[in-house]
C-alpha cells in the first residue's frame, strides 16, 4: 500500500479485527499493484493511573472502522468484495461502497490525528479552576473545550460533543494535569499532540 492522492473513506469491518483487516488489504496491493490507496486505523492516546503515576497507553478511536485514501474507491471495494479471506468488510452486499468522509469531519480528523491521519490523538495537558472547570487547554482538546459536557480529573479524561459523521458524537479526550507526572507504555509514542 502507498499513499495516493484521491478522497478519504471509510470502510467498516469487525472490531477488534482491525489489524487483521489491514493485512488484508496489503495482501490485496500486493496481488493488485493497479490499485493505489493508503488505509489507516485511527488511533487515541489515554492515560490511567497507578501508583501516583500516569500511565500512557494507546487504543483504537473508532473500533471496527479503518480509513482509506483512494482514488478508486469502486474497484478497490470490487476487489475486497471478491475476496474470500477474512476479516470480512461490510462494504459489500446491495448497497456496497466506501462511504466518503465528509469535509467538515477530515478537518477534525486531520486535527486530532495529522494531515495525513497517521498520528495517535494526544493528550491535552490542562489547568483547572476553582470550581472544577477547565481553565487553560494546551493539546487536541483547545479548540473543543467549550463543547466538552463531562470532566474526570480522577480517570484524566474529558468527553466533548463534537459534530462528526452526520450527528453529534461523544469524543473522548485524554488529558493531564499540569501537574501530572506521566510514564509512557511500552510501545507507546511518547510525543504528545
Amino acid at each position: 500500500m502507498r499513499d495516493t492522492e484521491g478522497g478519504w473513506y471509510v470502510l467498516k469491518t469487525q472490531p477488534g479485527r482491525e489489524e487483521k483487516a489491514v493485512e488484508l488489504l496489503s495482501r490485496l496491493a500486493a496481488c493488485n499493484p493497479a490499485l493505489s490507496f493508503a488505509v489507516r486505523i485511527l488511533r487515541k492516546r489515554k492515560v490511567f493511573r497507578s501508583g501516583g503515576v500516569l500511565h500512557v497507553l494507546e487504543d483504537v478511536m473508532f473500533p471496527g472502522y479503518l480509513f482509506v485514501r483512494t482514488a478508486q474507491p469502486e474497484p478497490l471495494c470490487q476487489a475486497l468484495c471478491a475476496s474470500r479471506e477474512f476479516p470480512q468488510f461490510f462494504c459489500c452486499g446491495p448497497r456496497a461502497a466506501f462511504v466518503p468522509v465528509a469535509a467538515a469531519d477530515l478537518a477534525f480528523l486531520q486535527h486530532v490525528c495529522g494531515p495525513e491521519l497517521d498520528r495517535p490523538m494526544g493528550i491535552t495537558e490542562i489547568s483547572v479552576g476553582e470550581h472544577k472547570e477547565i481553565v487553560r487547554a494546551h493539546g487536541v482538546l483547545r479548540p473543543y473545550v467549550n463543547r466538552v459536557i463531562c470532566l474526570n480529573l480522577h480517570k484524566r479524561f474529558a468527553v466533548a460533543e463534537i459534530p462528526l459523521f452526520n450527528r453529534r458524537q461523544e469524543i473522548l479526550f485524554g488529558i493531564r494535569l499540569e501537574q501530572d507526572r506521566t510514564k509512557p507504555d511500552k510501545g507507546a509514542r511518547t510525543a504528545d499532540a
